[in-house]
């Protein structure tokens, strides 16, 4: 009987990690190394285009690929370095990267200074919140919109908590409620014509 209980106990373990495998497979997410950082990059639905995260931790300065393996990077992940940007320092978002996603960069309180090259058109909820360190920034006329509160629970922004912020040079057409709440030390805003 308890060697009936055993081969049934792994079945039943094989069968999650199987299942496990196929959810992740599902998903879609392909790695590469580029410049000795591990990305992953996913498909994004219905469009010859695809979003990008880092696979494991980030530190220092990273350079975001707009072009993988031939495969065109429109939008940098929901969530993509909250999890793996602790040690991130100093970002340059590739041209041709169109979207920042959400949370994409929250609560990367090392990063000091971003760099977000011409293509960029949307900067989501939250996508740099709680980054404590940047102090200056400049979004280019390519930005449309700074999105700030997607979520009518939270009402939080783009760069809220952005706590070192004192210089902004920004051409966005459109800035969000709450886009800049809490940067109490901006000082210096500068907007760009179209």
């Amino acid at each position: 009987m308890m060697q009936f209980v055993r081969v049934m106990a792994l079945m039943v373990l094989f069968a999650l990690g199987a299942w496990n495998a196929k959810g992740q497979a599902q998903q879609g997410w392909t790695e590469y190394d580029v410049d000795g950082v591990k990305w992953l990059v996913q498909k994004v639905d219905g469009s010859e285009a695809y979003r990008i995260k880092p696979k494991d931790e980030t530190v220092g300065d990273i350079r975001i690929p707009a072009l993988i393996d031939n495969k065109k990077i429109v939008e940098i992940a929901e969530d993509a370095f909250t999890r793996y940007g602790g040690g991130l320092t100093k970002v340059t978002i590739s041209g041709g990267i169109e979207t920042i996603g959400s949370k994409a960069f929250k609560d990367c309180k090392k990063l000091k200074e971003v760099t977000i090259e011409g293509g960029v058109k949307t900067i989501a909820y939250q996508a740099f919140y709680g980054c404590k360190s940047i102090k200056s920034l400049v979004i280019p006329a390519s930005v449309e919109t700074v999105v700030g509160n997607e979520n009518t629970f939270s009402g939080e922004g783009s760069f809220e908590g952005c706590d070192a912020l004192s210089s902004l040079k920004i051409g966005a057409q459109t800035i969000g409620r709450y886009a800049f709440k809490g940067c109490e030390n901006l000082k210096e805003v500068t907007i760009e014509e179209r």
